[in-house]
């Protein structure tokens, strides 16, 4: 009995020491660009592990996500670029220019982003099937693994809770702004329209650019 109490302690010690590498790689991802959104797609098909191993979520499911929701998400993406595109071909003024070149990035990372996520969610998907529905081992060690997967899972959900919100990096903001459908250049067109209406009524207002 004392000799099992020992290789408990001993699997339990292993994974603590396990645990402290996976949160400081996780932090370290958080950092980078898109880091935190990476981690956070990583995190949710992780924590999905048992699902996989209970068989509730399956291929299907899962391909029907990519090829409909993400898909249409990069196809709208896409026309929005075109769109951009036409109205900056027939522009002049540099300010109204920049606020377009802003929109089109915005939009082409926003549809590499979503490309990214499903192919590592994808990706990740097989590696767990073939992880915690490996039958050459037994079902308690399946188990074991998919419990595993999703304790990973939570470690890195809880690196991203727990870390403050970098809202700083220029293009996290722009692609947010994207995925938010915040046009600079719609911005950029209000506000010289109110300015425009000002100067008819004789009113001071505040000409700024949006940023």
């Amino acid at each position: 009995m004392l000799s099992d109490m020992d290789g408990t302690n001993s699997m339990f010690s292993h994974w603590l020491s396990k645990a402290a590498d996976i949160r400081h790689k996780a932090d370290n991802l958080r950092m980078r660009s898109f880091g935190p959104e990476l981690l956070r797609a990583i995190s949710i098909a992780y924590k999905q592990s048992l699902q996989i191993y209970c068989g509730r979520q399956s291929k299907i499911k899962r391909n029907n996500i990519w090829n409909i929701k993400d898909r249409d998400r990069i196809r709208s993406a896409i026309e929005k670029v075109e769109m951009y595109q036409a109205k900056l071909r027939m522009v002049t003024d540099g300010d109204e220019q920049r606020t377009l070149q802003e929109d089109i990035t915005g939009k082409v990372l926003q549809a590499c982003w979503y490309g990214v996520r499903a192919e590592v969610e994808t990706l990740l998907a097989k590696v767990m099937d073939n992880i915690v529905n490996d039958k050459e081992v037994s079902a308690g060690m399946r188990w074991a693994r998919a419990e595993r997967l999703k304790n990973i899972g939570m470690i890195m959900e809880d690196v991203i809770e727990g870390a403050p919100d970098n809202g700083n990096c220029p293009l996290r903001r722009i692609t947010a702004d994207a995925e938010a459908e915040v046009s600079k250049h719609d911005l950029f067109l209000e506000q010289k329209a109110r300015t425009a209406e000002a100067a008819v009524e004789g009113q001071p207002t505040n000409n700024t650019n949006p940023s």
